[in-house]
């Protein structure tokens, strides 16, 4: 798989998470057995905010990832997911 098809399927991927976290915070919680209170939902709107911001990174990027800048992110990347 090349860099490229791999920042799209990581856009695709954090993008989707991220906008079902904010669009169904409550049935997304219930599916891993949080129960959602006010502190959760709360919390995993923020973290459907952040996965949205490294959907739209690696989507932006995907044309540029054999670059030195496409390099720092999938570097990043792989540390953040590791």
């Amino acid at each position: 798989m090349t860099l490229r098809r791999t920042f799209v399927a990581n856009a695709v991927i954090a993008a989707g998470y991220g906008a079902a976290l904010l669009l169904a915070t409550d049935p997304i919680l219930d599916v891993y057995g949080i129960t959602p209170n006010p502190e959760g939902v709360y919390m995993a709107r923020w973290f459907g905010v952040g996965l949205l911001a490294i959907g739209l990174i690696t989507w932006l990027a995907r044309d540029a990832a054999s670059s030195a800048g496409g390099l720092a992110i999938a570097r990043a990347l792989s540390v953040s997911y590791g």
